[in-house]
This record gives C-alpha cells, structure tokens and sequence, in this order.
C-alpha cells in the first residue's frame, strides 16, 4: 500500500511539472522604440555616472568657515509675582524692575562674575562701566611658540570688551540697559551672564 502511495505522489510531482513554462520569452521580444525627450526637459542620465552641478558660490572653504555664525537671542524671563523681568527694548537688553534707584545701583556695582571687573562707576547717571576679558583669547596671545603654530587664531574671535550699565527712571519701574562701550549690542552669552547676576540681586 505503501509503494502504491509513493508511486501515486511521484506521479502527481512529476505531472504538475510539466504545466512550468522553461521558456526564455524576453529573447524574442523586440526592443522598445528610444525614448524621445520633450523640448525643453533634460534628458535623463542612463549611466552611471554622478553628475555634479556647478557651484555657484566659489568661496573657498576655508574662507567661509572664518564667518562666525548669527548670534543667538538673549534670554528672556520674568518673577512669578511680575515685579521684574529680563526684556529687549529698542534692540538693547533691558532688565525692568519695581525697586529702587538705591537698589538698582548697588547690584550694578556689586557685579560678582569671573572675568569682569568695574572700570568706572556714575551715579549721578546711573552708569557703570565694565571690562570683559576673554582669558581664552589671552592664552593664545601669551602661548609659546610650539603651541602657536599649532593653533589657528583665524578661527577664534577676541571677545574682551568694554561695556555699559545703565539705568532709569520710568514711570515707576527702573530700566537698566546693558550695551557696548560703543554702543553695539554685546554677545548674547555676555548679556546672560550680565543681566542674570543683576536679576537675582535685586
């Protein structure tokens, strides 16, 4: 019964096969006719080479990596009861605050920050003045000759400065502003640390 079974499955295996079509039918198709390209349209590239545009923009790398990149905004924030807050006003930094000229003047001129330093103080007018000097851009003055050639000054901007603290009367808040010397807006890691220190004193 067995040998009947086997037999009967070979059978059947072997007789399915031949419904497989062993054909090779794409060696009598005919090609296809070329493909034609509309005016105006490019033709498609069929190899397989990359092709690399023109570059419009011919500034060397190296020259483009020397342009520092845009600023970031400054940080802004507020307390909770809304007596006093970290702002932009007319583009210039601004801290606005309910509290007194006394109070305002004492934290400008209790600045505790590493690398700062007071260079001169008004207070008829308000107004502090502030040095920032960028150790970082003093090492590599001050490096040796070894570590010089190894260090690529193009590359790193000297962020030491001279800087403004001023403040006034308005209405019954005081604006104290946070500029340039020269009446530029400072760098934004600046302004933080700056206007951070003065925000938690008053």
């Amino acid at each position: 019964m067995k040998n009947i079974l086997s037999f009967l499955f070979i059978a059947l295996f072997l007789n399915g096969c031949r419904f497989i079509d062993t054909r090779e039918k794409y060696v009598d198709e005919k090609s296809a006719p070329p493909l034609t390209i509309p005016e105006g349209l490019d033709k498609p590239n069929s190899t397989s080479k990359l092709e690399i545009p023109d570059i419009q923009d011919k500034t060397d790398v190296t020259e483009s990596s020397r342009i520092p990149p845009p600023d970031m905004p400054i940080r802004k924030k507020q307390s909770d009861d809304g007596l006093k807050r970290i702002d932009v006003l007319n583009g210039s930094p601004v801290i606005v605050a309910q509290v007194s000229k006394d109070k305002m003047w004492n934290a400008m001129n209790n600045l505790n920050l590493e690398n700062w330093k007071i260079t001169e103080s008004d207070k008829n007018n308000c107004i502090v003045g502030l040095k920032y000097t960028d150790v970082d851009a003093e090492e590599r003055k001050n490096a040796n000759i070894i570590k010089r050639i190894f260090t690529r000054d193009g590359y790193y901007t000297d962020f030491s400065n001279f800087f403004l603290l001023e403040c006034k009367e308005s209405g019954k808040v005081m604006e104290t502003t946070f500029k340039q010397k020269d009446g530029q807006r400072a760098k934004s890691f600046l302004v933080d640390a700056v206007m951070d220190n003065l925000y938690n004193q008053i």
